[in-house]
């Protein structure tokens, strides 16, 4: 692991151990307090190749911070949200301030509390206004909203035809994996301290 990716990863892992959000999402608040830390350590931009203003991650590094994201269960858009910006840099795009939604042919996770809306679709990347058609959930009861984008602010095309499909794919492999994880901890930590007849689960056959 490169010194950056545990610098980041560490800071991810401290900050959302520090700002409890899940109640407050549940009932329909933005956690503005998380995403303003976020947003102060560069992690929405993390993505983004220094050149243009980022941090200048490998995909390898955008990982391990997705999963940091699935082991806390975090419900804030930041793995969306540096897809995003990245796709927006790839086309040429300059990447604007605020909080940035992401559909790729379907709901935008969080497009209520968006500024901008990210459409990726093919090849094809275009920045609109964020403008809600629906609202909708997941089963987390994270939001995901229908949108309807007003007219385009820019437009471009992403490096890789399938890098949005592919990109999306690995965020959500890299938060399943991260849940994961807090799973077996859970379970071992459970076996390791509930006791029967006297002694730890853990320690029966």
């Amino acid at each position: 692991m490169s010194e950056l990716r545990a610098l980041l990863t560490t800071a991810l892992d401290r900050l959302l151990a520090e700002h409890p959000v899940l109640r407050a999402v549940e009932a329909g608040e933005w956690p503005a307090q998380l995403w303003a830390a976020l947003e102060e350590q560069g992690l929405t931009l993390a993505l983004v190749p220094e050149a243009q203003g980022g941090v200048g991650l490998s995909w390898g590094d955008a990982a391990a911070l997705w999963q940091v994201l699935g082991r806390h269960g975090a419900p804030v858009p930041l793995g969306e949200a540096m897809l995003a910006a990245r796709l927006l840099a790839d086309a040429g795009i300059e990447v604007p301030d605020g909080v940035l939604a992401l559909s790729i042919g379907g709901p935008a996770p969080f497009g209520r509390h968006a500024a901008r809306l990210v459409l990726a679709e093919g090849g094809r990347v275009a920045l609109h206004a964020a403008q809600v058609a629906e609202h909708g959930a997941n089963l987390g009861r994270e939001p995901r909203d229908g949108m309807a984008p007003g007219p385009a602010i820019a437009r471009g095309r992403a490096e890789h035809g399938r890098a949005p499909l592919l990109g999306l794919a690995l965020l959500r492999a890299a938060q399943m994996a991260g849940a994961l994880e807090a799973v077996l901890a859970q379970a071992v930590e459970w076996a390791n301290t509930r006791k029967q007849f006297g002694r730890a689960i853990g320690k029966f056959q």
